[in-house]
């Protein structure tokens, strides 16, 4: 798994590879941030235009689609790198930041 900051010139946040139950279960929870999502009814122009972060989770060696991730207030908001449909998260932007936070050891 791995969480960048900003999009473009990205700084590394975290990366976390499945070593022990500690982090598989960290990443599933960070997995969560897009799997448990709904689609927004919001015009693609109005995502914020330096979005805060991106996600790529990889599972069995396959890394996934990257979620472009913005933090809106209480909400995480987000899109599939090269796609236009804006998905809300089910997590809230105090629960992804405490996720974020978490000591790593």
């Amino acid at each position: 798994m791995d969480l960048t900051q900003g999009y473009g010139h990205q700084t590394k946040l975290l990366h976390l590879n499945a070593s022990n139950a500690k982090n598989r279960q960290r990443i599933e929870d960070f997995a969560a941030v897009t799997e448990d999502a709904q689609p927004l009814d919001k015009d693609f122009s109005l995502f914020a235009y330096y979005p805060d972060m991106t996600l790529t989770i990889t599972r069995d060696g396959q890394a996934g689609p990257t979620a472009v991730v913005d933090i809106n207030g209480d909400y995480v908001d987000f899109y599939y790198s090269g796609e236009t449909q804006l998905y809300r998260s089910k997590m809230s932007s105090i629960d992804l930041k405490k996720l974020i936070h978490q000591p790593t050891k």
